[in-house]
């Protein structure tokens, strides 16, 4: 095979990058520390949100591993929330003010409905918009929380909103909709999915609503939303079974 310049310079091009990565002086270790929260006695602990305060919400395995249960920190102590009576409570988010949300399991049933509360203390059932289950996903410095429902008889699953013992129903014309984060402005980020097909991106507002179109194609999928309203998730790009992450903002 004749070696070509092409080829010479590759081969010192890598060979000049191999000798800078093994040389000790061209290495600098990284000034970061990785902090192990631990668990509530079980194997496995999974860190899902965290507020400005630095307190973590998440889900942890309990000794045995027999049940799952959300957790937030308090100083350096891991705390159960969410418990509802049964076996799996998870976690999801928490506020500036320790309020922490998810999801969890009914004494006796499989049935799982969203909640509120805090390290220590007896959660809050959110319940339903008249189905079955339902979950939360965050929750702003107002306590104002926003997840999904199945709504009266199990027919469709809508977004919510809770605020003041009341439950919301969100863009109920929809034939599925999920509220998936809230700011501290009250904006909702979100998606539905229209009855003509596709799933269309939403920022949600004082009974207005905004959408938020695919890259490409017919996929917008927000996932959070920031208190300068910058929104990020996932979209469709126009290409067979490919995806990219989106940020946006109008």
């Amino acid at each position: 095979m004749t070696i070509t310049r092409h080829h010479a310079a590759s081969a010192i091009l890598t060979a000049s990058l191999v000798a800078l990565v093994a040389s000790p002086q061209s290495y600098e270790s990284p000034k970061y520390a990785v902090k192990d929260l631990g668990t509530l006695g079980g194997s496995i602990s999974i860190a899902s949100g965290i507020n400005e305060r630095g307190q973590v919400a998440g889900t942890s395995f309990v000794r045995g591993d027999d049940a799952v249960v959300g957790f937030v920190t308090q100083g350096e102590e891991m705390c159960p929330v969410g418990s509802l009576g049964g076996e799996v409570a998870q976690a999801t988010a928490v506020n500036s003010g320790g309020e922490t949300v998810g999801v969890a399991q009914l004494s006796g049933s499989e049935t799982v409905h969203a909640f509120v509360g805090k390290g220590g203390e007896k959660a809050t059932d959110l319940g339903t918009l008249g189905g079955e289950n339902s979950l939360a996903y965050d929750i702003n410095k107002s306590g104002v929380v926003v997840g999904l429902s199945q709504t009266k008889d199990d027919e469709t699953i809508h977004g919510f909103s809770y605020e003041n013992g009341k439950m919301r129903e969100l863009l109920p014309d929809s034939a599925f909709s999920a509220a998936t984060g809230i700011n501290d402005a009250g904006q909702i980020s979100g998606y539905f999915a229209s009855r003509l097909g596709g799933i269309t991106g939403f920022v949600w507002q004082d009974g207005k609503v905004m959408t938020i179109k695919a890259i490409r194609g017919q996929v917008s999928v927000p996932l959070a939303i920031s208190n300068r309203a910058q929104v990020v998730g996932i979209s469709s790009t126009g290409k067979k079974d490919e995806f990219h992450a989106f940020s946006f903002q109008n």
